[in-house]
């Protein structure tokens, strides 16, 4: 199911947290102004994973952060890239890619041979 994860800025601390709709977001943490946020399918998983990343300015007990100026932007550049993120993998990459390419055509080269 994806919601809302979003970045508020209220005075001096930001607000990292998930919603169903932005309208409640702005709603409910008024007067803080939204920064940021992305729809994403996953969104409780994302925020525990911002939520790690900056532990170390948040404050006690709260979903509140006195993040400074880099991580700001480091969390936006994280918001508009989930949203953009495609969860699907290459099944070949690497080191297996090559192998595979190589196979293929020297058994390609064998046949027309």
């Amino acid at each position: 199911m994806e919601n809302y994860i979003y970045l508020v800025k209220n005075g001096d601390l930001y607000n990292i947290g998930v919603v169903k709709t932005i309208e409640i977001c702005q709603k409910d943490l008024n007067p803080g102004k939204v920064i940021a946020y992305s729809k994403v399918e996953n969104a409780d998983f994302f925020c525990q994973e911002l939520y790690k990343r900056y532990s170390d300015v948040r404050l006690p007990q709260s979903i509140y952060f006195r993040l400074n100026k880099s991580q700001v932007n480091d969390c936006k550049f994280m918001l508009s890239d989930a949203g953009k993120r495609d969860y699907f993998e290459p099944i070949f990459s690497g080191f297996l890619l090559a192998f595979t390419f190589f196979s293929s055509w020297l058994l390609i080269s064998l046949l027309i041979i």
